[in-house]
């Protein structure tokens, strides 16, 4: 639902001049004299009729035939606008909240300090089929304590569980009498002893557990999330470690791979929260604090007031884990762990005039973006790994609307005008790195070989033709690219570093990407960049699914 308050807003104009027209036209009518002049101060009729010095008669009113089909024509065009109004209103329907409100909740948390859960750290286990759940939506917790939870299987993996018996949720099943009832899924083990490498050996055999895994290893969807930290004792739910099940009914509604887990609703002296970024912003713009609330001080944060998987660390210790687990293969880290506050939704660029492809030719050292490997948005702008290219000819934008920079402009209101055509070649030349097209004349380093992919209309991916890029301290044929993350409804061509399509396959395109408002049949036409590119390839690359990419407009 990206982009639903601007899309009505635009309806909203546009529908509003219109109603406001007619609403001044009907005040004419209303207050003016029968056949619609307005009303204004008595002036002297300099015009008498010759000879009998009378005033001339006003003119002949409309007959009441006339005025009823005026005003019948009228109605219809306001009964066309207002119904064009909801069918803008009913395509672009309100994003609620969907979690629960924590004030609404009867059950009370269980504290992780007194029942002696309080522990973090990890335990690898390697090579095993693992459940994501960090940034799941869980149903209101039940009488015992548990709140069922929508998780995603994964494929084997590498991922982190509690370590020992003084963490996770399975330390909380242990200590509030529930370990028996969770046997038969767990091989007939009990939770107590459900920990570290007894835990990996049950995942192993089939067992299904909540575990941290690695980005980069799902066969389904994960959400970009963004981790928050909320006050002291806020509750949330507790999915490490948990135990899960699968359903029939919940596998026909969520797909092969949905799994329920069974989260205790705790709380801790430290507590950092996971949202599913497409949440962010109804949350944030919500009222979650009711007049039934107790009269406490709220959390700043209002993402904090509605229930979600969380973790008991701060914010220093989530970022080392996050840091560690999930940007570990990548080779790039971000600026900054998106949160709620510095998500901003993908961009649209057809919307604000950044859709066109003008290129300009020159000659310059350049950067190659193609199949970048990117981390998630921040305030709408991605980090990605591309690599730097020696003095050559390649393709960069060529108008103030084409491209990121047009792009980042309208992100920074204006605060960085676009750098284009000759004037972006100029800069390149001094020095400064910006990613452009170069495949078509060769590239004089190593760059991983690429799958493409076609992804739907409006599906988001980051543009990293003409960002601006800064060399890599760490390794001097790297450079880190600032890419916007947008849209189009034109629908897009993603590039995937092939090492990555694996673990992707299926799932692609909900991943982040480096891509373009294309179809097949313009990348059809760089058969001639691929080939120099990538020697004895065979032409147009293929999709991750080993598939040749089509000729021709796929949408």
């Amino acid at each position: 639902m990206k982009h639903t308050f601007l899309n009505t807003m635009v309806c909203l104009f546009t529908l509003g001049g219109f109603l406001a027209l007619m609403i001044a036209e009907g005040s004419a009518m209303d207050s003016g004299l029968k056949d619609g002049r307005l009303l204004g101060p008595k002036k002297k009729n300099k015009n008498k009729m010759k000879g009998n010095n009378k005033k001339m008669p006003p003119p002949p009113s409309k007959s009441k035939s006339t005025k009823n089909k005026s005003c019948k024509r009228e109605k219809k065009k306001l009964e066309e606008c207002n119904a064009n109004l909801q069918d803008c209103i009913d395509s672009n329907p309100l994003i609620v909240p969907t979690a629960p409100l924590i004030s609404l909740i009867s059950v009370e948390a269980t504290s992780l300090v007194d029942t002696g859960c309080n522990n973090v750290g990890g335990f690898a286990c390697d090579n095993t089929p693992w459940v994501y759940c960090i940034d799941s939506l869980c149903a209101e917790p039940t009488p015992d304590g548990l709140s069922t939870c929508d998780c995603i299987l994964q494929t084997s993996g590498d991922s982190r569980l509690p370590p020992k018996g003084d963490a996770g949720a399975n330390c909380v099943y242990s200590n509030t009498g529930l370990s028996e009832s969770f046997k038969p899924e767990i091989g007939g083990r009990s939770t107590d002893e459900l920990f570290g490498a007894e835990m990996c050996e049950a995942m192993k055999e089939g067992a299904l557990i909540s575990t941290f895994g690695k980005l980069s290893q799902s066969p389904e969807s994960i959400p970009n999330f963004a981790d928050e930290v909320c006050p002291p004792e806020t509750p949330f739910t507790y999915c490490w470690g948990a135990i899960c099940t699968q359903t029939e009914a919940d596998k026909r509604k969520r797909g092969a791979n949905a799994v329920q887990c069974e989260c205790p609703y705790v709380r801790a002296p430290k507590v950092n929260i996971q949202v599913t970024e497409a949440q962010c912003t109804p949350e944030i713009d919500s009222d979650p604090f009711p007049p039934t609330t107790p009269p406490t001080k709220p959390p700043t944060n209002p993402t904090c007031a509605y229930l979600h998987n969380g973790n008991p660390a701060n914010g220093t210790e989530a970022l080392k884990i996050i840091l560690d687990i999930w940007y570990d293969e990548t080779g790039i880290k971000p600026d900054l762990v998106p949160t709620c506050e510095n998500f901003a939704p993908s961009t649209n660029i057809d919307i604000i005039g950044c859709a066109d492809h003008d290129n300009f030719n020159g000659i310059a050292p350049w950067v190659y973006c193609a199949d970048a490997i990117c981390t998630p948005p921040v305030d709408g702008i991605s980090n990605c790994k591309c690599w730097i290219q020696e003095s050559s000819e390649s393709i960069g934008p060529g108008s103030p609307t084409s491209g990121a920079a047009c792009v980042i402009d309208f992100l920074t209101f204006g605060a960085t005008p676009p750098l284009v055509g000759a004037e972006l070649f100029e800069k390149m030349n001094e020095g400064e790195l910006y990613s452009t097209f170069g495949g078509s004349f060769g590239n004089s380093s190593f760059i991983p070989e690429i799958a493409l992919e076609a992804c739907k209309p409006n599906t988001p991916f980051v543009y990293c033709w003409g960002a601006k890029c800064q060399r890599d301290p760490t390794d001097p044929t790297i450079a880190i690219c600032r890419c916007p993350q947008v849209n189009t409804p034109e629908g897009s061509i993603i590039g995937v570093d092939l090492s990555q399509c694996p673990a992707q396959k299926g799932s692609v395109c909900n991943y982040v990407h480096n891509g373009g408002s294309r179809d097949w049949a313009e990348w059809a036409a760089l058969d001639d960049w691929y080939e120099i590119t990538f020697p004895n390839s065979g032409g147009v690359p293929e999709t991750c699914e080993g598939k040749d990419t089509p000729i021709g407009p796929i949408f």
